[in-house]
């Protein structure tokens, strides 16, 4: 039995029964953590797979039964809708339901279909985070949480854009759609921080978001290779310089890419941004490269199963943990 009654209709005609629909995403957002104890008890990452791929059905069968002019963004300047809330945790969900496939996505895209809802839904949440979180900058009890989420997202459509293989540099004469949507992520969390009460972590966040892409998109700095960056919900992220002599398989198979002190487990350590002019205040958004001493970024943690399982789809696993008080970011 459904812990929450899910058999009423969650539209009348074209309006909204808000606690109907609530009812539906929260009980397919129970199965999530489902994902999480595969990872624990060792299964087969094709039943990982096959649970998402549910997952998904059901995600989508809900969006169905929703008017297409229901998902337009309208934010309201004046209050927080109903409607808005909603359509961002379903983004948020439907995201999470697929991170970890698609952070294991390769060259080969053996994940592609996980890659690509992933990234449009993080996509899709930007635009809503940079409407939503305006209307509340301060005192209601989710902006946290809102904030969390959104750095997540933000730092997995970074992910999209230079991880090796990525197509979104492509043209160097336009930016890439991740960046802009980004940069409306970094500028709300702005706006949120100078809020009275909830504002700080947003601060903390936007500063982590602009001074990592500002990193990311400076091929000629020589002063540092390696970075390593604990994110919320996503773990431990590392990051070098392009070697043209090295293959991504090289990397990610491997820690020979990474230096000693990254080769071994790390405690999350408290989050001490880059606070140089050049990379917390500026968010450049130029088109990616190709050029060989670009950077890198690579999510580490594979489970060992996954690495033997060669005749089954990526397992997901546990998101890293939820310490909205600290981050890491190392740089070497």
């Amino acid at each position: 039995m459904a812990p929450f009654p899910i058999d009423r209709p969650v539209f009348v005609g074209m309006h909204l029964v808000p606690q109907a629909y609530f009812c539906r995403l929260a009980d397919i957002a129970g199965k999530i953590p489902a994902l999480d104890d595969l990872s624990i008890k060792g299964r087969s990452s094709r039943q990982a797979c096959d649970m998402v791929l549910s997952i998904d059905q059901e995600f989508r069968e809900l969006t169905s039964l929703a008017p297409m002019s229901w998902w337009d963004v309208r934010p309201n300047e004046k209050k927080v809708t109903l409607d808005l809330v909603l359509q961002y945790f379903q983004q948020y969900f439907t995201a999470r339901a697929h991170m970890q496939l698609a952070l294991h996505n390769d060259r080969s895209n053996t994940y592609a279909y996980s890659h690509m809802v992933c990234t449009e839904a993080c996509r899709d949440l930007a635009v809503r985070y940079a409407a939503l979180r305006p209307l509340v900058l301060g005192g209601f009890f989710p902006v946290r949480l809102f904030d969390v989420q959104a750095l997540t997202a933000a730092i997995f459509l970074l992910h999209t854009c230079y991880s090796p293989g990525s197509s979104q540099g492509m043209d160097s004469t336009r930016t890439p759609p991740s960046l802009v949507l980004i940069q409306q992520v970094v500028d709300s969390m702005d706006l949120a921080s100078k809020a009275i009460g909830g504002g700080h972590f947003a601060q903390e966040a936007a500063r982590t978001i602009r001074s990592l892409s500002a990193l990311l998109s400076n091929n000629h700095s020589t002063d540092s290779r390696y970075v390593s960056l604990r994110v919320p919900l996503l773990g431990r992220i590392h990051i070098r310089r392009q070697d043209p002599n090295l293959t991504s398989e090289e990397f990610s198979t491997g820690s020979s890419a990474l230096p000693p002190q990254m080769q071994e487990p790390e405690s999350a350590a408290s989050m001490q941004v880059l606070e140089t002019g050049a990379l917390a205040n500026a968010m450049p958004l130029d088109g990616m490269t190709t050029d060989p001493n670009s950077w890198l970024m690579e999510i580490s943690g594979v489970l060992p199963f996954l690495s033997h399982d060669a005749h089954a789809p990526d397992q997901s696993q546990m998101l890293g943990d939820f310490d909205t008080e600290s981050f890491g970011f190392d740089q070497v």
